[in-house]
């Protein structure tokens, strides 16, 4: 199991605007790992990738990519704007491929934090079920010579409608049919939309269907820091019982003036000191806090 950081973390020092800064300060935690943001990803030449993947395999870290794409609506009920949808997830595919990524993540099937037009009457949310699995089962075939797994990451309801428990992700997989379609749970939603969470991650893990985790404390302050409700003790057992050897991240979004702030309701600041220094210093202690459950 590789425990990182979610890049996000530095939302709001800087260091956002500065891929490689990225990549220097994660190293810095002792993380094994690092979630890449999709958007800086597609904003870098494919150049500048291979370049920034070079610099992490000697730093040690393992790569990932995560995050859909806004505008990217593949299930959306116009085949014109499905297709676009489709045509800018290729390129993120194909920018995933020059991280030397096997995995891509994200809610990927329908915008972050999109509403449905109106009421979600049974029949609707079908419709948009059964366009998003085909435009999935595309996406896969795309990623499959690259050696991509998708990873399609399930989020609370506030935040999606279509998607929101580990029982509606092995649903939705089954139906796309594909052997690299697996999930991303996070603690963190499944706090909100789990019965149990160790049965949820039990549910994924024993169908080989979990390929990545993300993990927060139930208000996304890094875990182990304050004693908290989230029982670690157990959620690490789980993983280790079923032999995980997947990436856990820790995404955190912790500074209240960062830039993404808004978008993820992070109203306050969860994270102290306000310094570069306090964030590796904090991450650092919450990486340790997780291996010494392994």
């Amino acid at each position: 199991m590789k425990i990182g950081l979610h890049c996000n973390y530095w939302n709001g020092t800087g260091a956002e605007k500065e891929p490689f800064r990225l990549l220097e300060l994660t190293a810095q935690t002792g993380a094994d790992s690092m979630d890449f943001s999709t958007a800086i990803a597609l904003q870098m030449t494919s150049e500048e990738r291979h370049k920034f993947a070079k610099e992490a395999q000697k730093a040690n870290i393992y790569l990932t990519l995560n995050g859909g794409i806004k505008d990217a609506q593949i299930s959306h009920s116009d085949p014109a704007i499905r297709k676009l949808g489709l045509q800018q997830c290729r390129k993120a595919l194909e920018a995933c491929a020059d991280l030397n990524c096997s995995i891509w993540s994200g809610i990927i099937y329908a915008p972050w934090l999109g509403m449905p037009d109106g009421p979600l009457t049974v029949s609707k949310k079908e419709d948009i079920w059964k366009r998003a699995v085909a435009s999935l089962q595309e996406l896969c075939d795309f990623a499959e010579p690259l050696g991509i797994d998708i990873c399609i990451e399930i989020v609370n309801r506030f935040e999606a409608y279509l998607i929101n428990t580990s029982a509606d992700g092995l649903r939705f997989t089954a139906d796309v049919g594909r052997t690299n379609i697996k999930l991303l749970l996070d603690v963190f939603h499944m706090n909100i939309e789990e019965d149990r969470i160790c049965s949820a991650l039990s549910l994924a893990l024993k169908e080989d269907k979990m390929a990545h985790l993300h993990a927060s404390e139930s208000n996304r302050r890094l875990p182990g820091l304050v004693p908290t409700d989230m029982d670690w003790r157990s959620i690490m057992k789980t993983l280790t019982d079923y032999n995980y050897s997947g990436s856990l991240i820790l995404e955190s979004m912790v500074l209240s003036q960062a830039p993404a702030a808004y978008g993820f309701r992070t109203w306050r600041d969860l994270s102290f000191p306000l310094t570069e220094e306090g964030l590796i210093h904090n991450a650092t202690n919450s990486i340790s806090f997780l291996r010494s459950l392994l």
